[in-house]
């Protein structure tokens, strides 16, 4: 029997082109500006080509799990092929992504026969559209679905993000596209995929800032509420229809669910509403180890086998324990063992100029003294060697066993490509973190 792996990325995850012109995310140096291609953005027939692998050959993005599962045997070149990469638009409905997905997959069991396993492997967003495709039954009898063996799903935010209002109502940016960016998109009634992120109706994750009204929870699917906060009618309505497709319940009984989920990192686990006339201003509430930066800890699947890994959202396939994990659920061990290294996490993958980052060094089994300093180095896109940028900041600590320390540090002055290092002075093997910064809009720089 062949075994093959269908990867599906996540939002913002595919890259998207207009015939030979890459739209989505824009060139390696126009990523450090403000983006500049939204008209473009917007059009309908943009067509994804690939996931986001890398940028400039300096900024991973799935490079590191396409990588592992070539490590575990998996290969998208050959005779059989054994790894399908599955790019989709992501601005559109995710039920349209599983409709493709259905359609991919038929054509993989048609390549391969009937004697086919496949493994869905999905990060993020992924996990929604391959979950619509498992469990809303409008794919039950297509030829591909009885291959499908098991899904693993990676940050995936099953009982929806809080943070997906926050983006909706154009209060923060989210990675290249500025706050009135991501709004604008989103509110574009062709494409509800947002929306479709936010916590299904009844999720209490909304509440009054007043503490006189005992945070009664608000439905910001009401039509007051949703109005306050800036939400579109008619994109509520299509989260609305997707969310009811999705059941647990009654996905296939042969398919088996897998996820990992993320911990040990500043994320926003409810949105707090407070009245400014007729208008609501929307804040999130972060709270530190609750998430993975993005998807909160309680929007995990009950009843579903899980494992929490201690990293940042487009991180967490990074992750030691999850990669060990993954070559055995594989049936592959031992093909990712790594030593247990000391992680730097961000919360943020971009962030703009002079803005405050929360990092977290992360020491896989504790450890009872650290002696080392954190430090911003800029990698040129165009090659050259990596340069320090602002002095290093000293991080010690002697005591009871700590496996993790919490920092808040400032973006440099000038947009790049960055890493953040942590020099253990006590020579632990240490992976950095990489972040792009940005210019802000020329609005925000504005006097």
């Amino acid at each position: 029997m062949i075994h093959v792996v269908v990867f599906v990325p996540g939002i913002m995850g595919s890259t998207l082109r207009l015939g030979s012109d890459l739209i989505w995310p824009g060139s390696a140096s126009s990523l450090l500006l403000e983006y500049r291609l939204m008209p473009d953005l917007l059009r309908p027939d943009l067509v994804a080509t690939d996931v986001l692998r890398t940028f400039a050959g300096v900024y991973s993005i799935y490079d590191p799990i396409l990588n592992d599962l070539e490590a575990c045997g998996f290969s998208e070149i050959g005779a059989p092929k054994t790894l399908y990469i599955f790019p989709y638009d992501w601005r559109k409905s995710n039920y349209e992504a599983a409709a493709a997905l259905a359609k991919t997959i038929d054509d993989i069991r048609a390549e391969h026969g009937s004697d086919l396993k496949i493994t869905l492997i999905a990060h993020s967003m992924g996990g929604l559209v391959s979950r619509c495709y498992l469990e809303s039954g409008d794919f039950d009898a297509r030829p591909g679905m009885a291959c499908v063996k098991m899904l693993i799903t990676i940050g995936t935010p099953h009982r929806g993000a809080p943070a997906a209002a926050i983006y909706a109502a154009g209060i923060e940016k989210k990675l290249f596209l500025s706050a009135s960016q991501v709004q604008q998109l989103a509110s574009d009634q062709r494409y509800p995929a947002l929306y479709e992120l936010l916590p299904p109706e009844g999720e209490p994750f909304a509440w009054p800032h007043e503490e006189s009204t005992a945070f009664a929870a608000l439905n910001i699917y009401s039509r007051v509420t949703a109005d306050g906060i800036g939400l579109v009618e008619a994109n509520l309505k299509a989260a609305k229809a997707f969310h009811a497709r999705l059941n647990p319940a009654q996905r296939p009984a042969h398919v088996r669910y897998f996820t990992f989920f993320g911990t040990r990192v500043n994320t926003t686990v409810n949105v707090s509403l407070e009245a400014r006339g007729t208008a609501l201003r929307t804040t999130p509430l972060r709270i530190d180890d609750a998430g993975d930066g993005t998807v909160p800890l309680w929007s995990t699947l009950p009843g579903i086998q899980s494992m929490p890994v201690g990293q940042e959202h487009m991180k967490l396939f990074r992750d030691d324990d999850l990669r060990r994990t993954l070559a055995i659920l594989l049936e592959v061990p031992g093909r990712l063992v790594a030593p247990s290294l000391v992680h730097v996490v961000a919360n943020e993958r971009v962030v703009e100029t002079d803005k405050v980052v929360s990092v977290a060094l992360l020491f896989p089994g504790g450890t009872t003294t650290i002696d080392g300093s954190v430090r911003w180095v800029n990698v040129p896109a165009e090659g050259g060697p990596p340069e320090l940028a602002g002095d290093a900041a000293k991080v010690q600590y002697s005591g009871a066993p700590v496996d993790k320390i919490s920092l808040q540090l400032n973006s440099p002055s000038f947009p790049g490509y960055y890493r953040i290092e942590f020099v253990d002075e006590t020579g632990e093997p240490v992976v950095p973190d990489e972040i792009i910064v940005q210019e802000p809009p020329a609005w925000v720089a504005s006097p």
